[in-house]
Parts: structure tokens; C-alpha cells; sequence
């Protein structure tokens, strides 16, 4: 019981700083704070992902608890997340198609772009953590379908996001 207390509190504090830092890089790119505001949020995000990763394998090697029911506030996250990315993408592409068509300035495209991918990231680790919290089925199987899926599309972000954003970095 203990064990998945811990890891439940570990996971929604690090679903939270995701957020926050997230949050604090998207409005580094916006030019709201230095350059150095965002690396560091990035490196800060890393560190907290593998000391989450390491609470979270460490608490799977404990054994299962007799608790068998997730926290609902997990599915509450999940859901509330994908919301956000979902119309956070829209407004992005739209402040992008404005400044292609030379409405906003033409910098908005790469910040709406940089934008996206760090909300893609920060929306993707934290609805997979949910789904780990949930003990969803598509993080069950090791070789399923959802799952190579999953990782494919994961691999595909992590890359344009890198590209996005060290493109915007070096300009």
C-alpha cells in the first residue's frame, strides 16, 4: 500500500512540474524569458523524468499491493491533457497559418512550432505515466500493436521536436 501511495504522489508531482516547466519553456520561446530559462526547464524536466522512472521501476520490483483500483484522478489528468493539447494545437496552428500569411510576424511560425512540439512532449509523458498509474493494457503487452505504435510516434516527436527546437535555438 505504501509503495503505490509513493508512487502516486511521485507521479502527479511530476505530472505538475512537467507542466509547470513546460509551461515556462513554451513562454521562454516566446521570448518571455532568456534562452537560458528554457535549456535549463529542459534539463530540469529530464532530471525529474529519470527520478520518476527510477521511483516508478523501483516501486514495481516491491511487489503489487492489494490495491487493485487506480486513483481516478489519474483518467482526470489523462483527460484533461489531451484536452489541452488539443486546443492549444489548434491555436498554435492557427498563430502559425496567420504569420505565413504575413498577419503576425513571420518568427510566430517557428515559436508555434516550438510550441507544438514541447506541448506534443510534455502532453505525451504525462498521459503515459497516467496510463502506467491506471495499469493501462497497452503498456502491458510487450510487443503489442498500441505499443510499437506508441513508441513509433514517440520517436517521431522526440525527433521533430529536437529538430524544431535546435533550429530555433541556433537562429
Amino acid at each position: 500500500m505504501l509503495t503505490t501511495k509513493v508512487a502516486n504522489i511521485t507521479s502527479i508531482v511530476f505530472i505538475f512540474g512537467l507542466y509547470i516547466l513546460g509551461f515556462i519553456s513554451i513562454l521562454g520561446i516566446w521570448e518571455f524569458f532568456d534562452k537560458d530559462v528554457i535549456s535549463k526547464s529542459f534539463q530540469t524536466i529530464g532530471f525529474l523524468m529519470f527520478a520518476t522512472v527510477v521511483i516508478l521501476v523501483a516501486a514495481k520490483f516491491l511487489g503489487k499491493d492489494q490495491v487493485s483500483t487506480p486513483p481516478p484522478v489519474f483518467a482526470s489528468v489523462r483527460r484533461i491533457t489531451i484536452g489541452v493539447l488539443i486546443v492549444s494545437a489548434s491555436l498554435l496552428a492557427l498563430t502559425g497559418v496567420l504569420a505565413i500569411w504575413d498577419v503576425l510576424d513571420g518568427s510566430a511560425v517557428q515559436h508555434s512550432m516550438a510550441s507544438l512540439g514541447i506541448l506534443a512532449f510534455v502532453s505525451f509523458v504525462s498521459v503515459m505515466v497516467c496510463l502506467e498509474r491506471e495499469g493501462s493494457q497497452m503498456l502491458q503487452h510487450k510487443f503489442s500493436s498500441g505499443r510499437i505504435v506508441g513508441w513509433a510516434i514517440f520517436i517521431l516527436i522526440l525527433f521533430w521536436f529536437a529538430s524544431t527546437f535546435g533550429r530555433f535555438l541556433f537562429w
